[in-house]
């Protein structure tokens, strides 16, 4: 008969193995969360390593693109190079 109750551990015998589970699954799906989550932020890494354009080209074509005033470039390219 205790076979049935998780080999003598009662009730916690039985619940046991159920936790061990859910938390594999709970684990198994934070993973695929972050890994998804991840490679939005790998993506915007690779812009801020080197990857894409910097503050300032942008800045440069929207200027040339007429987006710009020349005292909104003028403004805004000396905040960039403060950083």
């Amino acid at each position: 008969m205790h076979m049935f109750y998780g080999g003598g551990l009662g009730f916690f015998g039985m619940i046991l193995p159920m936790l061990i589970w859910l938390f594999i699954i709970i684990g198994v799906i934070v993973l695929l969360v972050r890994w998804v989550g991840g490679k939005n932020k790998l993506s915007h890494n690779y812009h801020e390593a080197g990857g894409g354009e910097s503050a300032l080209e942008i800045l440069k074509k929207r200027y040339a693109a007429g987006e710009l005033t020349t005292e909104e470039y003028i403004a805004r390219k000396e905040e960039i190079k403060g950083y």
